[in-house]
């Protein structure tokens, strides 16, 4: 009896220990310290180079540009009858007679045609000082032509004298094409019945005429008073700079002294 109350206390005990010791979970620790990085592993071979591409198709050459420092240009001036070439032309019996020059104007490109403005001067003996007729007696002194100059196109009248009813009307144009000027030269006749009938024209049996006879009509035996002519060229961004302007109202004094030339 003894024995089994003393077994039934120490189990009791036992029980009480275990409850009595139970306590609650403690604090988490510090972190460690972090451990050492790992060496690099080594690189991986290099892949084989890929074959070379075509060469591609070597593109044309551009054209040279334009000087930048080009601002204007002014030709020396030209005698006319050193042109190239002078064809002289009229159809059968007619009023008129025509004559082209050509000069060679190698600065008068394709991109100067299509980027300039090109003026062309001539200088011309006054005209009011000119006349044609009859030749004046051997000591008449020869009169002082005094020259001027003027634009292209233009026109003018000359006549036999005061009070005659005969006359030439003149014309001068041009056109410019790629390194190349004409001069376009024509010549039509007031009273032409009555200058045949002096001589100072062909008769009618005459035509057509060649055309070496037609220029020795035109440039030997009336007056000529366009002895000699120059180009003018100016960009149009020079002409944009300087707006507004109209190049063609100007005086050719104006204009050379406007873009500084001489």
């Amino acid at each position: 009896m003894k024995n089994s109350f003393k077994i039934l206390l120490l189990a009791l005990l036992s029980s009480s220990l275990l409850t009595s010791c139970s306590v609650e979970d403690g604090e988490d620790g510090l972190q460690g310290i972090q451990g050492i990085q790992g060496e690099t592993g080594a690189s991986g071979m290099d892949g084989e180079d890929g074959a070379d591409g075509i060469d591609g198709i070597d593109g044309e050459d551009g054209q040279d540009g334009v000087d930048g420092n080009f601002i204007a240009f002014a030709s020396e001036w030209i005698p006319i009858l050193d042109a190239e070439s002078i064809n002289a032309y009229s159809g059968e019996v007619t009023q008129s007679f025509r004559s082209d020059l050509n000069f060679e104007a190698p600065e008068i490109d394709q991109h100067t045609l299509d980027t300039s403005v090109i003026l062309i001067y001539a200088q011309v003996n006054d005209i009011d000082q000119l006349a044609f007729g009859p030749p004046a007696p051997e000591e008449s002194p020869e009169p002082e032509l005094i020259t001027q100059v003027t634009n292209l196109p233009f026109d003018y009248n000359m006549s036999a004298g005061p009070g005659s009813d005969i006359g030439i009307n003149i014309d001068w144009s041009f056109s410019l094409s790629e390194n190349n000027m004409k001069l376009h030269y024509m010549m039509s006749f007031i009273n032409r019945t009555e200058m045949e009938d002096m001589g100072m024209l062909p008769s009618e049996e005459d035509y057509p005429l060649e055309s070496e006879e037609l220029k020795e009509f035109m440039f030997e035996f009336f007056p000529q008073p366009v002895q000699s002519f120059r180009y003018v060229i100016i960009p149009t961004s020079e002409t944009s700079k300087k707006q507004p302007l109209n190049l063609q109202k100007m005086a050719y004094h104006e204009v050379m002294e406007y873009y500084g030339l001489e």
